[in-house]
């Protein structure tokens, strides 16, 4: 019997990442939004792959193509690594919110609101009767919106006010 088979083998040599850099270092959001990020990786032309991970799946999560939600107020490391050889980049999340969205305080009394993922030297305006370190007092009965401000991110917290019981 004179069948021939011919098969052609190619091989393709193995290209690694040698670098990954996602396309931002350091990011502010509000608690509950999401935001791609995108990454940038040398040789362009590579047999590599690379995956997404958080430090924090409490603060931010990400998935499999870079999009990522922060759920909880706080700062956290969004990672992407290289499978072959560990090559990674990092993006800082923080996360930001206040400590409460909804007070109910009687007249007189007062309460500390804290703007959350944020480092303690970052600058914070607060609107309304609020001191700068947060503090809110209960001048009269009423409702009320308080506004906090960082890194261009607002957030607000409704403080409701009622009359002192006789």
């Amino acid at each position: 019997n004179d069948i021939k088979g011919v098969c052609w083998v190619y091989v393709t040599p193995v290209v690694n990442i040698s670098s990954i850099k996602i396309n931002s270092s350091e990011i502010y959001m509000l608690t509950g939004k999401s935001r791609q990020l995108t990454v940038r990786v040398r040789p362009a032309t590579n047999t590599d792959s690379y995956g997404w991970y958080s430090t924090d799946t409490g603060i931010v999560t990400v998935n499999d193509d870079g999009v990522i939600t922060t759920v909880g107020p706080g700062t956290a490391d969004v990672v992407c690594e290289s499978t072959a050889n560990g090559v990674s980049s990092t993006c800082t999340v923080h996360a930001l919110g206040l400590s409460r969205s909804y007070i109910t305080l009687e007249q007189y009394d007062s309460y500390w609101l804290d703007v959350l993922g944020t480092d303690t030297d970052d600058r914070i305006v607060w609107r309304s009767t609020i001191s700068s370190s947060g503090q809110v007092i209960a001048r009269k009965a009423g409702t009320t919106t308080v506004t906090a401000v960082t890194h261009n991110k607002t957030m607000t917290c409704t403080v409701r006010v009622t009359n002192i019981p006789k």
